[in-house]
């Protein structure tokens, strides 16, 4: 009898065992199945990407997009980026750059995407720095008007009653043949996509070609993208970090602080925080041209950054590690006049030895190198002549294949 039940315990015990592996097998299988048929690169980006077309034109409110971890961000050049990309060492070599960044098709779609207003065939461009440009997309006869205020005479044709217009298009509907983007796709199968401007011509406006007497493309800033409100994650922080800021809204080039705060401002930014540097200007000087509601949030330093670590307290990537989390949204501008320090700041960013680009969402350069079309315009001292305006692509694409939204500046 005991022998039997003995028996009966083994066989109840080798069939739960027979039911758990089945159980296991069975599992196995409906993972293997489940792998094999998740989305690849290919179907995320390829394919179906028109799948998430409502998505990508859709705006999606921060915490939505924030709630979600581990997101993957890849890079895309345009059509028209990657033109050029291919392009512009034999462009450079034979210094054609000007004539085809003016006549090239998309050139005009550029215009029409990035003009601040409009009126029939003429476009309004207002960088919040300089005189407002009128410009005619069929002609290309252009006007100015004093600080974004209707002009003292208007384009010819243009009623004056008439200026104050709706911008041509709004912020979703770049096109992604012209404008490059960034694709984030999250855990849950949401996918964002935040455009910006595509590297074309000589990494300008790309109607800084046009270099006669008077004109006034060079230090226009229209052309750059800001970014989407919803980078700035729900309780963080937005700091900006300005190197080479001159005063609030005058310099050279035009005032960079008054450019980005009331840029991204508009675009759902509100920066709590900035640190401004620039050796040719006083802390008496700056204070005195910030608008009071901005005076509590900068602190101006009438002094050089450095290019070493060991120098933290004049080392921008250091403070940065320092002063914000990572969490937190980073804007970081640099244009202090001077190719070989430049460089060795964006050197030590993109080194692999660090995680420096972990807390650097957005980053604004002018760099200057041996580029034919800015010679006249910058001192020999500030450029490094070893790099080329090819090099230069390079260096602000390998930054946006980094997730880094990188931007060339004036």
């Amino acid at each position: 009898m005991a022998d039997r039940k003995q028996s009966m315990i083994s066989i109840r015990r080798y069939a739960i065992l027979g039911v758990l592996c089945c159980v296991a097998v069975f599992g196995f299988y409906q993972y293997t199945d489940m792998v094999n048929k998740a989305p690849t690169m290919e179907h995320v980006f390829g394919d179906t990407k028109v799948a998430f077309k409502e998505v990508f034109n859709t705006r999606v409110s921060p915490k939505a997009v924030n709630s979600l971890a581990k997101p993957m961000r890849t890079y895309h050049s345009s059509a028209w980026e990657q033109w050029w990309l291919d392009n512009i060492e034999k462009q450079e070599k034979s210094k054609t750059i000007c004539e085809s960044i003016i006549s090239h098709e998309h050139t005009r779609e550029f215009l029409n995407a990035t003009a601040s207003k409009r009126y029939e065939d003429w476009l309004y461009f207002d960088d919040h720095t300089h005189d407002g440009i009128w410009f005619n997309i069929k002609s290309g006869k252009f006007s100015g008007s004093m600080e974004g205020r209707p002009p003292a005479f208007c384009p010819e044709g243009v009623p004056c009653d008439k200026l104050l217009l709706e911008p041509p298009i709004t912020k979703t509907e770049f096109d992604p043949a012209i404008f490059s983007w960034f694709e984030t796709k999250y855990e849950n199968g949401v996918v964002t996509r935040d455009y910006i401007e595509p590297l074309v011509g000589h990494l300008r406006h790309p109607m800084a070609c046009r270099l006669q007497p008077g004109q006034p493309w060079l230090v226009d800033r229209t052309y750059i993208v800001p970014p989407p409100a919803h980078m700035l994650k729900p309780g963080a922080k937005a700091h900006y970090y300005d190197a080479g800021a001159s005063l609030w809204c005058s310099g050279a080039g035009g005032g960079s602080l008054c450019f980005f705060t009331k840029l991204w401002e508009d675009n759902g930014i509100t920066f709590d925080r900035i640190r401004a540097w620039d050796g040719g200007a006083s802390v008496r000087e700056a204070e005195k041209s910030y608008p009071a509601a901005w005076k509590p949030k900068i602190k101006f330093s009438s002094s050089l950054v450095s290019t070493s670590a060991d120098q933290p307290d004049a080392f921008v990537p250091l403070l940065i590690k320092t002063e914000t989390k990572k969490d937190d949204y980073v804007l970081f501008k640099l244009d202090i006049d001077h190719g070989d320090t430049e460089i060795a700041i964006v050197n030590y960013m993109m080194d692999d030895s660090n995680d420096m680009l972990d807390w650097i969402d957005e980053f604004v350069w002018e760099q200057h190198c041996n580029n034919y079309i800015m010679a006249a315009n910058w001192a020999d001292h500030t450029t490094d002549m070893s790099k080329t305006i090819a090099d230069s692509y390079q260096y602000f694409l390998k930054l946006r294949q980094r997730g880094m939204r990188a931007h060339s500046y004036v």
